[in-house]
């Protein structure tokens, strides 16, 4: 298992590439995220915690992305 340096080296290695993309990643997000927010209706059942309201999807989505965006710094 690598340590915490070559990890960091790694991502190091990689970033010039996602730093490139990061732009047009950010614009797809932002329109999945208008999407998400602004569709009607019922949502489908979620995988795991199966039928939600509106509010608890909505909720769900914001911890879950939050999750993700503190994994990565951001």
């Amino acid at each position: 298992m690598p340590d915490r340096k070559e990890v960091l080296d790694r991502l190091n290695r990689v970033r010039p590439e996602s730093e490139r993309r990061w732009g047009s990643d950010l614009e797809k997000l932002r329109i999945l995220l208008d999407r998400f927010c602004n569709s009607e209706g019922e949502f489908a059942p979620h995988a795991t915690l199966g039928q939600m309201s509106r509010t608890e999807r909505m909720r769900h989505a914001y911890l879950h992305m939050d999750h993700h965006l503190r994994q990565f710094g951001v």
